[in-house]
């Protein structure tokens, strides 16, 4: 009888220990997070810096210096990755836009006068919403793709710069600010070809800087540039 009280209460122990090991890894696994932010993952966003330069021509009237009008940003992007080959985001930034003005007799923005050096400055805050297609492989890096979007953004100041040098050898510079002869308000579309952190871009204004009642040309509508993902 002995041996049979021995025998159930060694096998009645070994059926409760298998069934703790069991349940302990059963919780173990229950316990684990799926990650879900990364380059590669549901979840992403970094800064990033932009330098362009104007690539198309100006209306009769507004001739620039190509080389010396460029645009900066400073920016903010998010990305939602919907499957492995497409995801959507938007972009917030901040940057200027300047135009080198050349001096001929034909210049009319914003008056006849000749200098030494001009300038327009567009200061802006702006955001955009983009397409990603994804291609080549990568794993949880950002990897090759193109992006395909639209922006809009706020310009909210004008500088008009100008220098020039007096018969007697003084230089006098201007800036001349609350203009209001531009919108406000601009926009357009963009594209760009990211090969993970540098990215090859261009943008294109859709809308007028100037409005139509003064008559002034557009300055160029074309960007085209580079950026730089910092992470």
């Amino acid at each position: 009888m002995k041996k049979y009280l021995i025998f159930i209460s060694i096998l009645f122990l070994g059926l409760t220990l298998k069934s703790q090991e069991v349940l302990l890894s059963q919780d173990v696994s229950g316990d684990t997070i799926v990650k879900k932010n990364g380059p590669n993952l549901r979840n992403y966003s970094h800064f990033y810096l932009s330098l362009g330069f104007a690539a198309d021509q100006a209306e009769k009237g507004a001739k620039i210096n190509y080389g010396r009008s460029s645009n900066f940003d400073f920016g903010y992007r998010y990305k939602l990755k919907i499957c492995n080959h497409y995801a959507m985001g938007t972009d917030l930034w901040w940057g200027t836009n300047g135009f080198n003005m050349k001096q001929a007799n034909t210049k009319i923005l914003p008056d006849t006068l000749i200098n030494d050096k001009e300038k327009f400055t567009f200061y802006h805050f702006g955001l955009s919403y983009y397409n990603r297609i994804n291609y080549g492989k990568r794993g949880n890096h950002v990897g090759n793709y193109i992006d395909v979007g639209a922006y809009g953004q706020w310009i909210y100041s004008l500088v008009h710069y100008t220098k020039n040098k007096m018969p007697n050898d003084n230089i006098v510079e201007t800036y001349t600010k609350g203009l209001n002869y531009y919108f406000p308000f601009v926009w357009g579309v963009n594209a760009r070809i990211g090969f993970n952190r540098y990215i090859i871009t261009a943008s294109y204004r859709m809308s007028d800087y100037f409005k139509s009642s003064y008559k002034y040309p557009e300055l160029p509508r074309l960007s085209v540039g580079v950026q730089v993902g910092l992470f």
